[in-house]
């Protein structure tokens, strides 16, 4: 199966005045624990609780050898290591083991992995477009007024499915609309809608 990918691009890329465009591939649904476990038993003559158990082991052995600065190599899979980062100071001298924290897990995979996966993967140009429609301030508020002379409200995913925005866009807009005061934000924080100041 073909990995679908847009194509994005970069406005006045390192300053040149230039536009850049790249490749943004879209990714399916991530494999759920049962279903990785099913896949992993179809391949060998484990069952899939028996490799439930034996990643639930492999998480307990992972954490305790990485959290000790060990690096841990899984036969055939690769070497997964510490990603260590340190708050900001101004004197190194200053630098103490409590200014540093695990930010992540590194994972650099063996050579036959990618070897494998490079020979196995397709790609395919998806129809239409995952990118944002582009508005100006002007045409947004209007589109926005528009819209709320015949509905009570406005709210995140309506931004997206009416105007062809994506998410982190239809967030933005909604926030500087709210900041001009077009908009007037209710509801719960995590359900929150957007209202006209006339209503």
């Amino acid at each position: 199966m073909s990995i679908k990918f847009d194509i994005h691009s970069i406005e006045n890329s390192n300053g040149s005045g230039e536009q850049r465009f790249y490749a943004r591939p879209q990714y399916e649904q991530s494999l759920s624990p049962r279903e990785l476990e099913e896949k992993i038993s179809h391949n060998c003559t484990l069952t899939a609780s028996d490799i439930r158990s034996v990643l639930a082991a492999l998480n307990h052995v992972m954490t305790t050898e990485l959290s000790a600065g060990r690096r841990l190599h899984l036969s055939s899979i690769g070497y997964f290591s510490l990603k260590v980062r340190s708050i900001k100071l101004e004197d190194r001298k200053k630098m103490r083991g409590n200014h540093l924290y695990a930010s992540g897990i590194l994972f650099r995979p063996e050579a036959s992995v990618m070897s494998d996966m490079q020979g196995r993967v397709r790609f395919l140009r998806m129809e239409g477009t995952t990118r944002s429609h582009r508005y100006n301030a002007d045409e947004m508020a209007k589109k926005v007024r528009s819209y709320l002379a015949s509905h009570r409200f406005i709210n995140r995913k309506i931004m997206e499915d009416e105007f062809g925005l994506r998410k982190s866009a239809a967030l933005q807009w909604l926030k500087q609309l709210t900041e001009l005061g077009i908009l007037v934000k209710e509801g719960s924080r995590r359900s929150p809608v957007y209202m006209s100041p006339l209503s």
